[in-house]
């Protein structure tokens, strides 16, 4: 107690010093005998990165987190006296050393009690202070006669947010003859879809490590697995020249009959995406019932006729997700590959990817379809590969596929690739990884990404099941 006197004295003096001074005309100085902490936040901090020298050795240094730190709010349980944030901070935020600041009620001055038998001190702005452990601070009320005593919480996540872990799931018999492979997320199920004996069978995947594979939920025609695609709460495909829908990947139901649709590519929120027999972009607004053809944004016969080229007709895939810049639109990405084994195109490296912009607001024209890449001019392009695969996850497109066609000459699944940039670029995905543990390269794979933000693949010829999520996309905060 010597120390918190010797800090309130001069303190006290300061404020009588003050009034004494004013003469009769000038507002007093006042001083109360209640006071409470207002609010409280972190100002500054280390953050404690990891790196690699050229040597290959892992070292450690520090950085400024103010902006890290300040940014999380915290909450003030006057009931209760504890102050806590609900945001948990990253993990490596050193909080053994932090600033912070406190306002008070009625110019309370705040003192903290150590977290070893001792004297409390002043909280300062400038002094650093250790939360990892709860600390209590108390606030003298301006005159001296009372104190309030708050009790406050620093959570930090005891995880990296930014890792990604793989968990290795119960192995499918059924897989490891697969002759292709899809996968989907559906009505709280994950399903792959396998091309096997000329038939598509639609396997439930176990939940848990341990699970075991039960009997196909479904089966259909040998073509259903490449025409499959997931529009809020319906997988659709394309079996034979039949639509069909379902809400649990077990039953179907035929929605109309698609002579004229030879291909099912994709959906956005709203609308179907397909290909007729020439190639010819098609699109439903109705669920699949009707098909009109979709626009591509030219001037002319002849712009048509060239854009008409750069269309893909091999390993196409489509995937749409709302904009980030317009309400009630969605961004929508094709990507696949031309027929190498036309002359035009034997020297092919890269997909070739297009993208319209859906806009659902009244009155508002039809999106139109534009190629990103019509000049291959991009220093990070798509490679051109077989069974091409595009998913969405943590708000970039994300992209897998088998071995480079072509004169492509990428390996068969051995990276996954992702765009920030709405398809234009793809570099190597920089947190997420293909699962270090996998066996021998995939003959096949499906991917496909769950309401819990897991990453699903289904690997053909090994069987192998894999789950993985980036560990801050699983936090509840």
């Amino acid at each position: 107690m010597k120390q918190l006197f010797l800090t309130l004295c001069p303190m006290l003096a300061t404020a009588f010093l003050l009034s004494s001074c004013l003469d009769n005309d000038t507002d007093e100085v006042a001083l109360y005998d209640d006071t409470a902490i207002t609010s409280f936040s972190l100002t500054g901090a280390n953050l404690v990165k990891h790196t690699v020298g050229s040597g290959g050795r892992d070292s450690i240094y520090t950085i400024s987190g103010a902006t890290t730190v300040s940014a999380i709010k915290f909450h003030i349980d006057q009931v209760n006296r504890r102050i806590y944030n609900t945001e948990k901070l990253p993990m490596n935020v050193d909080v053994s050393k932090m600033l912070c600041s406190i306002g008070t009620r009625n110019n309370g001055v705040p003192f903290i009690e150590p977290l070893e038998p001792g004297d409390i001190t002043y909280v300062s702005t400038t002094d650093s202070l250790d939360f990892s452990e709860r600390r209590v601070v108390r606030v003298y009320s301006s005159n001296g006669a009372a104190y309030s005593a708050d009790t406050i919480y620093v959570y930090r996540h005891t995880e990296d947010g930014d890792a990604f872990v793989w968990t290795r799931m119960a192995d499918c018999p059924q897989l490891a003859g697969a002759e292709a492979l899809r996968a989907a997320a559906i009505g709280g199920r994950t399903v792959a879809l396998v091309a096997k004996g000329g038939q598509t069978l639609v396997m439930e995947a176990p939940q848990e490590t341990g699970g075991s594979w039960g009997d196909p939920l479904a089966t259909l025609g040998g073509g259903a697995w490449r025409n499959a695609t997931v529009r809020n709460d319906s997988l659709f495909v394309l079996d034979g020249t039949a639509l069909k829908a379902s809400a649990n990947g077990q039953h179907f139901s035929t929605i109309a009959g698609a002579a004229e649709l030879r291909r099912l590519t994709g959906c956005s929120s709203r609308e179907l995406y397909g290909q007729g027999a020439d190639g010819q972009l098609l699109v439903s607004a109705d669920g699949g019932r009707t098909w009109q053809p979709d626009s591509m944004a030219y001037e002319d016969r002849e712009d048509s006729l060239r854009l008409a080229i750069q269309l893909p007709t091999r390993d196409v895939t489509c995937l749409g997700r709302p904009s980030s810049y317009m309400a009630q639109s969605d961004y929508v990405v094709m990507a696949g590959n031309r027929d190498v084994t036309q002359e035009d195109f034997k020297s092919d490296r890269n997909a070739r990817t297009w993208r319209k912009i859906v806009d659902y607001a009244n009155g508002r024209p039809q999106g139109r379809w534009i190629c990103t890449n019509e000049y291959d001019e991009s220093k990070w392009p798509l490679p051109a590969m077989e069974d091409l695969q595009l998913f969405a996850y943590d708000g970039a497109l994300m992209a897998i596929g088998g071995k480079g066609t072509g004169a492509c000459a990428v390996e068969a699944y051995s990276r996954i690739y992702e765009s920030r940039d709405g398809g234009i670029t793809w570099k190597k995905a920089a947190q997420v990884a293909l699962p270090g543990g996998m066996g021998a390269r995939p003959t096949a794979m499906g991917v496909t990404v769950d309401a819990d933000n897991y990453i699903w693949l289904f690997c053909g010829g090994t069987g192998e099941v894999w789950r993985g999520r980036l560990n801050r996309l699983g936090w509840n905060e």
